[in-house]
Formats: C-alpha cells, structure tokens, sequence
C-alpha cells in the first residue's frame, strides 16, 4: 500500500465491485473496510463508504445504508439537513439557483464558500 496506494486503492475498489457483482456482497464490504484503513484522505474515504453503502443496500440493510451515507456526508463537508424548515429553506435555494441563466456559475460558486 505505501508504495503503490493509488493502484492498491483502485485494485480494492475493482475487487469489491466484481465480488457484489457475483452476489458476495459480504466480501465486498470486508474488502472495502481493508481499503478504508488505508485511505489516506475523506475523498478517497468517502469512495470506500460509497461502495459499502451499495453492498449494505442490496443487503436489505436500508438503516445501515443511511448511516454510511450520512458520514459520506460529513466526510465531505456537505451535511444533509435534519429539519424540515432546512430541508424546505435547501430545496428553495436551489430552486432559485436553477432557475438562474447562470446557475452553473451560482453552483460552483456554492461549493466555494
């Protein structure tokens, strides 16, 4: 892993997917948790989060999928709101940013800040 990390990342993720695409999902999701010790940052993390809340979910297991996708979340800075006046105040604010010409533009700069 120290010397080849993108290949042994990229090797892990390959590897997981072919094993939920033979129905293993159980194996996958123990190869993603090898390739999370390694990861060495929330993006790469967030990749092996990803590809367990898959498995997780053909599993049935819906609350386990939640809670891997919440910390996805988190683990990108982007928090899914709790209430429903902000989950009502997001939708609007992105409804006026679509509604926008430039709202490509409006996005990126949403990121930004």
């Amino acid at each position: 892993w120290q010397l080849y990390y993108d290949f042994m990342l990229s090797l892990h993720k390959n590897y997981a997917r072919s094993a939920l695409l033979v129905g293993d999902q159980i194996r996958s999701n123990e190869i993603m948790n090898k390739a999370l010790t390694y990861a060495k940052s929330d993006l790469d993390r967030t990749d092996c989060l990803l590809a367990q809340t898959v498995a997780i979910t053909s599993l049935g297991k819906k609350e386990e999928a939640m809670e891997l996708s919440l910390k996805c979340c988190q683990l990108l800075q982007c928090p899914i709101p709790e209430t429903e006046e902000k989950i009502k105040a997001e939708i609007a604010q992105h409804a006026a940013i679509l509604q926008h010409p430039t709202c490509v533009t409006q996005y990126r700069n949403l990121a930004a800040s």
